[in-house]
């Protein structure tokens, strides 16, 4: 199994995937006149930019490359935090929802963050605090990115949040899991053009926007990273980028899985992969373990128009919602989720109505109070 993580985390295996080239016809490269960064931008932009020529969304610039912030602050002070902690037996409630959140989905930004320790607070002033108590104990480091791209509507880039190996630690312990490696950073300054990456955390954080929404909103009960998805008589497994389960009311639960599209080289042939595996794993799968609908989060509105496309063509059978990074950012509302309307040649909004606050019927807080625990006393024996 080979994967690529540059582009809707793609598996690409097996002769009978293979993806054959879109016609040229329904893509064409962006133009040098519409590219939004000038003449001096990388030479190969042009395949990557948004259709319309609009600037990368805040999660989706494909050059940007991580840079760690204050790396040496707290990092010292972790395995005493842990060693303090396990000796006097107790973890403060604060840090155990903070190493919940981070055990789950692995990276955050402070506002992701607040949704989902304080759903239903504005104010986010306690959870900039806990969060500097928490980089100076070594509990979480901090990192942003930089980027060769300079655009007329620059963007202040938000800190984001990882556990350190001690707080990985403490959370292996505290959920009696098993946490893979990449869910802690150690925070290091890169030598000069040696620092790794954004494109996949990209992935993590436009996904981790929709996660803190329904939080916040009420709605989540269950969410897991990469599961994996047996397909019969192939080779290997298929990986939605996350698959999340929500309640609509009493015992009516809703399995969605996430795809996110970022632009990276070639992208195309990795989308067609990607979306025949997809439509494999769909068709091969009972009924009642289908989602209900594919969320992709897309990197504009104007590339919907080209993946929905692919989409009727190689995965048919499907329910796509699409939504993008700057729609989620506004929070779950009416114009969330999109679709392409083929014959009025454009968007249109596509509700989803037990997605949005206020929904009448139960919400993840009712489900989990009325789950009362009944446990033998012993000593009324």
């Amino acid at each position: 199994m080979v994967t690529n993580s540059r582009v809707l985390q793609f598996e690409q295996s097996g002769s009978d995937l293979h993806a054959k080239q879109h016609p040229a016809s329904l893509f064409q490269t962006v133009p040098p006149e519409m590219n939004p960064y000038g003449q001096d931008s990388p030479g190969d932009i042009g395949e990557m930019l948004l259709p319309d020529g609009s600037e990368f969304g805040l999660f989706s610039d494909p050059y940007a490359q991580q840079v760690f912030i204050k790396a040496n602050e707290g990092i010292r002070n972790g395995q005493y935090w842990l060693e303090t902690r396990l000796s006097d037996g107790h973890f403060t409630e604060k840090e155990v929802k903070l190493l919940d959140l981070l055990s789950t989905i692995k990276i955050a930004t402070r506002s992701q963050i607040h949704r989902s320790l304080n759903p239903g607070q504005e104010d986010d002033r306690s959870t900039v605090d806990f969060i500097k108590k928490c980089r100076k104990n070594g509990v979480i480091c901090a990192f942003s990115w930089v980027s060769p791209l300079t655009g007329a509507q620059q963007r202040k880039k938000p800190q984001v949040y990882a556990l350190t190996k001690a707080s990985a630690q403490a959370a292996e312990l505290i959920f009696q899991k098993r946490l893979p490696d990449k869910f802690w950073l150690q925070p290091i300054v890169f030598p000069p053009g040696r620092s790794p990456s954004m494109d996949i955390f990209f992935l993590d954080l436009a996904a981790n926007e929709l996660y803190s929404e329904l939080v916040r909103i009420d709605r989540l009960v269950e969410w897991t990273r990469r599961p994996p998805i047996k397909i019969p008589n192939a080779q290997s497994n298929h990986y939605p980028y996350a698959s999340f389960r929500v309640i609509k009311d009493i015992n009516d639960f809703k399995l969605f899985w996430i795809e996110v599209f970022r632009p990276s080289r070639d992208w195309i042939n990795k989308v067609i992969t990607r979306f025949q595996r997809m439509e494999l794993a769909f068709t091969f799968l009972p009924e009642h373990q289908r989602p209900t609908r594919v969320i992709m989060i897309v990197d504009g509105d104007s590339r919907v128009k080209f993946l929905s496309e692919l989409q009727r063509k190689y995965m048919p059978s499907v329910e796509v919602r699409y939504t993008t990074d700057e729609r989620l950012l506004s929070g779950i509302g009416p114009e969330t989720f999109i679709n392409y309307h083929m014959e009025k040649d454009s968007l249109i909004g596509v509700s989803i109505p037990y997605l949005k606050a206020g929904y009448k019927g139960m919400t993840a807080s009712e489900y989990y109070s009325n789950l009362q625990p009944d446990i033998e006393d012993d000593d009324d024996i």
